[in-house]
């Protein structure tokens, strides 16, 4: 496989995108390739609309992936590079989102959880039809930004791509990350902390996209939206003028001890690692899983 006749279009910490008129070349080291066969073979046998084609797989001495369509469409994060305002801004991202539930609903009803779902994940036409690339849950290769909190301990369901959803939805609608600074502080935040509801930061937000996205964002599963049936019937009681109302209790509240521990765990976990990127959240995991603090992450399940 000669690369050098290939322009590489996006270099990634776990695979390197490369164009060929209208090829695109997913290529990695031969220590994914694992990961990269089942990608390919997933995304052969869901041959649906919503997500690209592929077409042959590669493999030499050095790298390994598979080719696939080229998609002349924009991220989602390209696409709504100003906050949206107006009422045809909101309606356009609800009919985007109708998209992305189809598409994640066919995942879901095959026994698949995408995993990694994030604005770079997903590419929207001048139609607003949607292709969403790389499903296929893996825990050394999601992103703690947009995953749920029980993904990246490794227990993920349907609810947490509903999760990652709805962080993707509070990015574009607010204009901010929810989340910042390090892995750890990321985490802590995900367990500990409830987000600022999105109408606070964009007063344009229509009540229902408001509501609704607070419940897909809640770190408590049993107050998350778990299944993308759950989050159409949202938009059905929004469309129809019932305003859903959200409160969040504080999980931790009373359990310093606890938070203590977490955080002197996550430092001896970070200490230990000097690895970046991939794997990270296999790291947390591997150092941190001990009878004990597995209860603590429990809580926000079953406070």
């Amino acid at each position: 496989m000669d690369i050098k006749n290939l322009e590489l279009i996006k270099k990634g910490g776990f695979t390197d995108i490369y164009q060929k008129g209208e090829v695109v070349c997913k290529l990695g080291p031969l220590s994914h390739r694992d990961i990269l066969w089942g990608q390919f073979n997933l995304l052969r046998e869901l041959d649906d609309p919503h997500f690209p084609l592929v077409y042959d797989w590669l493999k030499d001495d050095k790298f390994c992936g598979f080719t696939m369509e080229f998609l002349k469409a924009s991220t989602i994060d390209e696409l709504f590079q100003k906050v949206p305002k107006r009422k045809k801004d909101f309606d356009r991202l609800k009919r985007i989102l109708l998209n992305i539930l189809d598409a994640i609903s066919l995942l879901h009803s095959r026994g698949i959880i995408h995993g990694d779902l994030k604005p770079s994940h997903i590419f929207i036409d001048e139609d607003d039809n949607i292709k969403i690339i790389d499903p296929g849950y893996d825990p050394d290769i999601i992103t703690p930004l947009y995953a749920a909190p029980e993904a990246i301990m490794g227990e993920p369901s349907e609810a947490s791509d509903i999760y990652s959803i709805g962080i993707i939805l509070y990015e574009t609608i607010t204009g901010k990350k929810p989340f910042t600074g390090s892995l750890q502080k990321i985490v802590h935040s995900k367990l500990a902390e409830d987000l600022v509801q999105p109408s606070q930061l964009n007063p344009s937000i229509p009540e229902d996209l408001d509501g609704l996205i607070q419940r897909m964002v809640s770190r408590r599963l049993d107050w998350r939206l778990k299944k993308v049936s759950d989050v159409w019937r949202q938009l059905e009681i929004g469309s129809s003028g019932s305003v859903v109302s959200v409160s969040f209790l504080p999980v931790f509240v009373g359990r310093d001890a606890e938070l203590k521990y977490f955080d002197e765990m996550m430092k001896v976990c970070f200490h230990h690692s000097a690895d970046k990127g991939v794997g990270m959240c296999k790291q947390v995991r591997k150092r941190i899983f001990d009878p004990f603090f597995y209860q603590v992450i429990q809580l926000w399940d079953n406070a």
